[in-house]
Formats: structure tokens, sequence, C-alpha cells
């Protein structure tokens, strides 16, 4: 019988599972950083870091919670990476592994296993955030100041997280982070993930289970996994940094790829590609937080659902 004691420290693992495998276009991998902001190195501290913020989520989705839900912990983690450092390797990973820690949890004091279940829990805890969940989650987005989230964004009737007031006008309108998710869900596809329940990364597991019995291989596998959501979804980072045409257009090239996936691995034109859209600094890491949440739903499905060893195909 596995421990379940193990399932944070398994979740944790996809932070650097993800940035591990190579090459994939645009993202940090274990070959090339995202200089002189983000280098390899960072991530795999970043996993290490994250289980102690993964394992609290857990506990917490055993014992329930009272005003805060999530935020604070997406917060600690978020803080204790600025503090060590001093970049933002895990805002949108973080949003999306913290709750479903708590999920996994909920599902096993009640019995359940599957997928579905978790899923579920998972959805339950997020919509039962509140307004302190909210301001805990914008001081880690002020905390990790992403390039993409800007002062003269239209939030519409929500608070522009970089308001001098945030806090008091937040209290005021009395938002949950469930609210201001599904708001942002309209321009941002981690947001979309979380709240409608996981739908690219149950997907992607699918996707990413049928490489890996074709050809056994890990890195390959998880770099065919992101071609192919790259290829199904516009990535709302590179959308807001560089428009909805440039996003398209390289979503296109992940379509050309994955049209000759079978063909063998493409790395000279996985590296062609990589190398173009780092000289246009171009990074698709929307797609890749969705391959973190895609990596730990799977590591989980096989140690805890089909009972199979890790890596072991």
């Amino acid at each position: 019988m596995m421990n379940n004691a193990l399932i944070p420290y398994l979740l944790s693992s996809a932070l650097a599972l993800e940035p591990s495998a190579y090459p994939k276009p645009g993202n940090v991998h274990r070959l090339a950083d995202l200089a002189p902001r983000l280098y390899y190195e960072d991530f795999i501290v970043t996993c290490s870091i994250g289980s102690k913020w993964l394992v609290k989520a857990f506990k917490r989705g055993k014992r329930g919670w009272k005003k805060i839900v999530f935020g604070d912990l997406i917060y600690g983690l978020v803080r204790d990476i600025h503090l060590l450092l001093n970049t933002n390797t895990c805002l949108g990973s973080s949003l999306l592994l913290i709750p479903l820690a708590m999920g996994i949890s909920r599902s096993i004091i009640h019995g359940k296993r599957d997928l579905k279940d978790i899923i579920e829990e998972t959805i339950f805890v997020v919509k039962n955030t509140t307004v302190y969940d909210t301001i805990y989650f914008y001081k880690a987005v002020r905390l990790a100041s992403p390039s993409y989230i800007k002062k003269t964004d239209n939030v519409g009737e929500y608070v522009n997280v970089w308001s001098k007031n945030y806090r008091k006008e937040l209290l005021s309108k009395n938002h949950s982070l469930y609210q201001v998710l599904v708001y942002s869900s309209k321009i941002d596809i981690v947001s979309d993930e979380l709240v409608n329940g996981y739908p690219r990364s149950l997907d992607a597991i699918q996707f990413l289970e049928g490489r890996l019995y074709r050809h056994k291989n890990w890195n390959r596998g998880v770099v065919e996994t992101y071609i192919y959501l790259l290829c199904n979804n516009i990535d709302t980072m590179v959308m807001r940094t560089h428009g909805l045409e440039v996003a398209e257009t390289i979503s296109g090239y992940a379509c050309k790829l994955l049209d000759k996936i079978d063909e063998g691995h493409l790395y000279d034109e996985l590296l062609e590609l990589d190398k173009m859209l780092r000289k246009k600094n171009i990074n698709p890491g929307s797609v890749a937080d969705i391959i973190v949440s895609t990596i730990a739903l799977y590591l989980y499905k096989r140690v805890f659902m089909d009972k199979k060893k890790l890596f072991r195909f």
C-alpha cells in the first residue's frame, strides 16, 4: 500500500520534471535558460521549496479551513522563491498544484481516488475561496510581477492588482478568488484550467500515456505533449505579451510538428523552433504551467490508481 503522505512530494516533482524536459521550444529546459531572469536551476530549487507548501495544502485539505482556503499558501511559495531567487518560477503552476493537493486529500478522506472525484473536490475547494484568498493572491502576483499583467489592463468591475489600495478595494467589493479567476479565465488559460476542472490536463494525460505506450521515452513523451497542447491552445501569456496573431502563429508551428510526430523524434526541428522563439523573446509559459498540472495528475494516476512504478514502461 502506497503511503498517502508521499502525494504532495509526488505533485511537487512536477515542478522539476516540466523544466527538465528538452527541448521545449521557448521555455526553460535542461539545455537552455531564459537569461537574465530565469535559469533551469531556479526550477529545481522551486521543486524543493514547493514540497513544503504542497504538504501544507494536503494537510489543510484533510482538516478544512476557516477564512482563507489556499491564497496564503500560494503567496508563501511565491514569497519563498522570491527571497531565494528573486524571480518568478511558480505563480501559474502553484495556482494549479496547491488546490489540486487539497482536492486529492479531500477525496481520500471521502474514500475516493479517481481523477473525476479529485477534480470535483478541487473545484469545491476553489469555489469556497473568500476575499482573503484574493488578497493573498494579489500579494503573490505583485511580488512575482509577471510582465504580461499590466497596470493598463481592463479589469472591469474587479480590482486592478497594481492598485495602491488593492486590499481596501477588495474588502469593499468582497470578490472571492473564484470570482476573480472566472473573470480572468477569459484571457488566461491557467485560470480557465482551474475553474473549469483541468480539462486540458486531463486530455493531455491521455495523449501522454499514448505516446509513452508507443515509444517508452519519458522526455520525448513530455515534449510531444507540450507540442500537442501548444497546437490545440492559444498560449495566453504569448497572446498578452506579443498579440493574438503571434500566438496563433506559434500554435501553427506546433501543429506542423505534431503532424510529423510519428516520423521520429523531431529533435532538430524542435531545436530550430526553440532557437527562433528565444531570439524573439517568445515564451509559451501558460502551456508550460499546464504541462506541470498534466505531469502531476499523471504521476498520481500512475502510482496511486494504476499501482505502477514511475518511468518504468
